[in-house]
């Protein structure tokens, strides 16, 4: 059945309180700006190498300088290094630990140049640092990451500072302090209210698509969603030669059903039918309801011998339940795919199947 949007939540950690969802708006997320964020570590990582000019000025102790350059390079590699992987990977969840593990290297090596500097420019330093920070608002990463990686970074540098740094006037400590607190609660406020502002509109999206998509009723798949998946299962069957069975079923005698015990009891009936089918077939399988008490089963890699076996099984199923103290019986229609087959061939084959089963007595299956 579909998914209950009612009851999901974006929570404090700025994430949707499903997780499965929150999987699949990360991932989107991310692909689509996938081009842009490579092109933005690129820069980040030059950046971060050409700094190297103002450190052969400052530094000038040559093993210091040379350790510098080290660091730089290092650093520009793994930058290298994270731009060839985002072309690559494809779980997206994956990239955002990597993010952070950047981040934080990043600020490492940071802190280690600045170590390295002997007597480094207190307040020049700081304005580097806010840069890294302010770098960080263009990866695409969890809330929660950026927000605990910027106060550890934040933290770090002032402590550091504080150990490192002689003779740091007590005033530019503090305005600097001042200036790192409202800089990280700033950014991060703001990329928390750009990330609750793009699940909220993603939920949204969902929950219009889970209208479009579902049946109502019975919450199956709608008819018009299975005519998107039944082209696009065809498409790929007949593309790599695999196989593709339909069932077109409906309840018997339904009419009278309604007719002897009114419309919402039969409203009712479908909806606990609808239940024992979805009960009976597999995870791949794609069930939706037809129109009225009609239904259509689409069972992607199974060729007709398998196709009639789990037919068969949805059959026996829907004869030992009882419906209301009633016992429902169903009528199917089976076939499978053919090269010349387009969508319309193969229902209208599978319908004639089911016309089949009912002029031949009904409670049958014919394939």
């Amino acid at each position: 059945m579909g998914r209950n949007f009612e009851a999901i939540r974006i929570t404090r950690r700025c994430e949707l309180s499903d997780p499965v969802l929150e999987r699949e708006f990360f991932s989107q997320d991310t692909k689509k700006y996938i081009r842009y964020i490579k092109s933005a570590v690129l820069l980040m990582g030059l950046v971060f190498f050409m700094f190297l000019i103002p450190d052969f000025f400052f530094v000038k102790e040559d093993r210091r300088f040379l350790l510098i350059l080290i660091f730089r390079l290092l650093f520009l590699g793994l930058v290298c290094l994270l731009y060839w992987v985002l072309g690559k990977v494809r779980n997206y969840e994956v990239l955002a630990g990597l993010f952070s593990v950047y981040e934080l290297i990043c600020a490492a090596l940071f802190l280690l140049i600045f170590y390295l500097y002997g007597t480094p420019d207190f307040v020049i330093q700081a304005l580097g640092m806010m840069i890294i920070l302010l770098a960080m608002c263009i990866l695409p990463n969890k809330w929660i990451n950026n927000l605990i990686i910027s106060v550890i970074i934040g933290v770090g540098f002032l402590v550091c500072s504080a150990i490192f740094v002689k003779n740091i006037r007590y005033d530019s400590f503090l305005a600097v302090s001042v200036y790192l607190v409202l800089l990280v609660a700033l950014c991060n406020l703001f990329l928390y209210t750009v990330n609750y502002n793009k699940r909220s509109l993603f939920l949204k999206n969902k929950k219009l698509e889970e209208l479009a998509f579902r049946d109502s009723m019975t919450g199956l798949y709608s008819k018009n969603k299975f005519n998107a998946e039944i082209k696009l299962w065809m498409s790929y069957s007949k593309r790599y030669n695999m196989p593709l069975s339909l069932a077109i079923l409906d309840l018997d005698d339904f009419k009278q059903i309604n007719d002897r015990y009114g419309h919402l009891s039969g409203d009712q009936i479908i909806v606990d039918a609808s239940v024992v089918m979805k009960s009976a077939i597999r995870a791949s399988d794609i069930l939706a309801r037809w129109g009225g008490d009609e239904f259509v089963l689409l069972m992607p890699h199974t060729d007709l011998i398998g196709a009639r076996k789990l037919v068969d099984r949805l059959h026996q199923k829907m004869r030992n339940n009882t419906f209301h103290g009633m016992t429902i019986t169903c009528s199917f229609g089976i076939t499978q795919m053919t090269a010349e087959d387009d969508e319309v061939s193969i229902i209208n084959r599978a319908d004639r199947m089911l016309y089949s089963a009912k002029d031949s007595g009904k409670d049958r299956v014919v394939c």
